[in-house]
């Protein structure tokens, strides 16, 4: 396999050693000095090697008996070894148990284990260990919290890490383009589940900017991407930003982002707009009763809740972006089991739809979505 870095290139060879060429400012290349190299040269002291990751200005590998060697730049402690110095050549990491696969983000480094553990190590700025009582960062590697399970892929890229668990895709770290894929923009010091995306993932990819997820044959081998798209790199080059994910080179639907996930009749939320057309506005729709004339791109505008419940039987109700000839729905949804209606006291709770989320169209529009 090959990687790279910011200014630099390796690759495992498969007798198990490892090469690397470029840039060796800080001892990236772990050949025992600092200077560049215009041809692939040898890592020092690694044999037997399975797997390398690579950071900004960093290396790491994972040997055939799950010892983890790292080697280069350590001012975040993405080294692991405990101290803060650079390292010209490898230096063996100590973890709870063997590895399977080693990853690397701009300033930290993230190995899985065999028996699915995530740990990580070095800067911890935005997050991206994944455990909130490490410091701003760490020196030593430390378990990612809240995992919900094994890890069966996991990787780095930026102040961002992600990881594959029973299928579904949890990111936390950085969050300023979405990447984090939760819906919103905030950094997240432990894993969050990215939506829509429960069952089906296989391999996750995590740059500095944006996350790409390969589906499996029963999920249609789509990939799915989300985060920044200021240079169509999600396929798009549309919309500056997608915090959920979308098929490359599709568009999904519109929808609406609620800041509160619960209420009760007559109370007051907030709905954000997004994925519009950029030049669209749409009109915010309660059971037929527009409450919202316009909801521009990423600007909100508050509803008030309320239930025209004649006629109606008891499920969830439908809030309606409406944009141009296309309408998507936002469920409102009981929250305590039983017959009676929203409007009768019950809970109330704003569903996001993901980009599956359907199109209704007006001579189609349902007045109550099961």
């Amino acid at each position: 396999s090959v990687q790279v870095g910011k200014d630099f290139t390796c690759a495992l060879l498969t007798n198990g050693s490892v090469r690397c060429w470029g840039h060796n400012n800080h001892g990236q290349l772990g050949i025992g000095s600092k200077e560049d190299q215009h041809r692939p040269v040898t890592v020092q002291r690694l044999s037997h090697i399975k797997d390398i990751g690579l950071g900004a200005q960093h290396a790491c590998a994972v040997a055939e008996d799950g010892s983890v060697y790292c080697w280069g730049a350590n001012g975040f402690g993405q080294i692991g070894d405990g101290s803060l110095r650079e390292r010209l050549s490898p230096v063996r990491i100590n973890l709870p148990g063997p590895a399977t696969h080693v990853t690397g983000g701009v300033y930290h480094t993230c190995a899985r284990l065999q028996n699915g553990q995530v740990w990580c190590w070095g800067s911890n700025s935005q997050g991206e260990l994944g455990n909130p009582s490490a410091d701003v960062w760490s020196k030593v590697p430390v378990r990612v919290q809240g995992l919900n399970g094994p890890a069966s892929d996991v990787d780095a890229g930026g102040l961002t890490t992600c990881a594959v668990v029973r299928g579904g895709v949890r990111c936390w770290g950085f969050n300023m383009y979405g990447q984090v894929g939760d819906g919103t923009y905030r950094s997240r010091a432990t894993p969050v589940p990215v939506v829509g995306v429960n069952a089906g993932a296989k391999r996750v990819h995590v740059a500095f900017d944006h996350v790409c997820v390969q589906m499996d044959a029963a999920h249609g081998d789509r990939v799915l991407c989300w985060g920044s798209d200021a240079y169509g790199q999600l396929g798009r080059r549309r919309d500056l930003r997608w915090t959920r994910p979308i098929p490359l080179g599709e568009t999904p639907p519109p929808y609406v982002q609620s800041d509160h996930t619960t209420g009760r009749v007559g109370s007051v939320f907030t709905l954000v707009g997004a994925n519009f057309p950029t030049s669209a506005h749409g009109r915010v729709i309660i059971n037929g009763r527009t409450v919202l004339t316009s909801l521009p791109v990423g600007e909100s505008g508050q509803v008030r809740f309320f239930v025209n419940s004649q006629g109606a039987d008891p499920g969830d109700y439908v809030v309606v972006v409406q944009v141009g000839s296309k309408r998507a729905a936002v469920v409102l949804r009981l929250t305590r089991t039983g017959v009676k209606y929203p409007g009768e006291g019950g809970g109330i709770t704003v569903r996001v739809p993901s980009h599956s989320a359907r199109h209704f169209h007006r001579q189609h529009m349902p007045h109550v979505v099961r």
